[in-house]
């Protein structure tokens, strides 16, 4: 015979809440953990997935390899669907409807160094454009 558990969230939340603190702050550390991988993949880097024979034989098709953003500067994203974990939101019709009319600048943050000779650059093929419709 199996007995089902059932978890109160409500009283864990109230019983954390006491032991760390009020709930304000419980809220800015979720906003933190929930924010902090947006800026990473912003402004630090992310991993992207080799798609053709081009740097054969150093990289292959299907490799991952990390893209460190820091150093030429980081690209601000234009629109809210391209704003990880926050694009979500456009799921809703009347901010995917505000998403296609409203349009932030292209706008690069300045990096460390310029690129140079033998630097693996890499870009957005403009086909390969993926947007909410």
């Amino acid at each position: 015979m199996s007995t089902k558990r059932t978890i109160n969230f409500r009283y864990v939340w109230k019983e954390y809440a006491k032991e760390n603190g009020n709930k304000e702050t419980l809220l800015s550390e979720y906003c933190l953990l929930v924010l902090s991988p947006v800026g990473v993949k912003i402004c630090v880097g992310e991993c992207v997935r080799i798609p053709t024979y081009s740097m054969y034989p150093t990289l292959l098709p299907g490799d991952i390899a990390w893209c460190e953003k820091m150093t030429y500067g980081p690209l601000l994203p234009e629109r809210i669907s391209e704003l990880p974990i926050l694009n979500l939101l456009c799921f809703f019709p009347r901010i995917q409807q505000l998403d296609k009319q409203l349009t932030w600048k292209s706008v690069r943050l300045a990096g460390i160094r310029t690129p140079k000779r033998l630097d693996v650059v890499v870009f957005d093929a403009p086909g390969s454009q993926m947007t909410l419709t």
